[in-house]
Parts: C-alpha cells; structure tokens; sequence
C-alpha cells in the first residue's frame, strides 16, 4: 500500500483523479469504485492503468456492470462478465466480504447456514464472521450485537443452549435478515 500511495503522490499532478482514488478506494489488493457514467469510468480506467505502469504494476481483473467498458479494456485484465443473463454462477464476484453481479448490479451478502443450537458461543461466531465494510448491513448486525450484549449482562452461561425465549430475537435475525 504503501508503494500504491508513493507513487499516487509522486504522479498526482498529472493523473489527478487517478491518484486520489489509488490512496483511498483500494482495500488490500482490490481497487473498488463507482461512477455515474461510462465516459467518467473509461477515462478513470485510461488514468488508473497508466498511473499504476508508470510503478510497473498491471491492474488487472477488471468486471464492471458496462458492457461498452468492458469492451475497451484489455481481453487478459479483466474477468469473465455475462450479460446474457445465462449461467450467472460466473458472475458472482467477491468484493469486501460481498458478493457482486455486474450483469445485474446486484450486491449480496453470503451467510453460512446456521445450525439450530443458539449458543452464545455460537451467536457471537455468526455475528463475527459478518464482514461488512459498506455497512450494508449494519443495523442487523448492530442489534445483533446489542441482543448479545443483553444475553451477557443477563448472566446466561457462555455454553448454555439457547432453546429460551431469550434467543428468539437472534434467531429471527439469522433466519430472516440474513439468510
């Protein structure tokens, strides 16, 4: 990240945009933008691949939701992307702990199936697992999070299983919201 950031710097007056957008929109290796319309996106693409050669970087696996940009963009740097609306197995990508599908623009979030004894061991591990750095999501996992806190200050035991009433608002949650 750091090499990232340098070299936005160092380019900054010749790829403006380019390098405000390498400094805050890349999250570990993945560089995640929105724009309002292709013209923005292809220039913005142009902008981002130049500046990152100028450090010797390719900035490849590319999707987007624009047929057209995909179109401009090198065959071996971005992904398989079908709008034919067929097999959309391939069209989900992983993007900070989501799911997208360009074809569609849809994002989702994937849970894992959650077993029927309601631990609090468990409750807490289902509610860890939730990556959510968009904040899609947060006001379920925020009263998710204030539910247990209730469970806890409570004086439930930590192993206890959770057939009591108090866990309904958890599972309502977990069946409902997320899954």
């Amino acid at each position: 990240m750091r090499t990232l950031r340098n070299l936005a710097c160092e380019h900054s007056d010749r790829f403006p945009e380019a390098s405000k957008l390498v400094e805050t929109q890349f999250f570990m290796d993945d560089f995640v933008y929105s724009v309002p319309d292709e013209q923005i996106a292809s220039q913005l693409s142009r902008d981002l691949i130049n500046l990152l050669k100028l450090g010797s970087f390719d900035l490849v696996k590319w999707a987007t939701n624009s047929p057209a940009l995909l179109g401009v963009l090198p065959e071996s740097h971005r992904l398989p992307v079908n709008f034919s609306g067929m097999n959309n197995e391939i069209n989900n990508f992983k993007i900070l702990g989501l799911s997208w599908d360009p074809a569609d623009d849809l994002f989702s979030l994937t849970t894992v199936p959650v077993d029927h004894k309601y631990t609090k061991r468990a409750i807490l591990s289902l509610v860890a697992r939730l990556f959510d750095v968009l904040g899609l999501v947060a006001p379920v996992v925020l009263y998710a999070k204030i539910l247990i806190k209730e469970l806890w200050l409570g004086g439930m035991r930590c192993l206890r299983n959770s057939s009591s009433v108090a866990f309904q608002p958890l599972r309502t949650i977990f069946h409902h919201s997320l899954l």
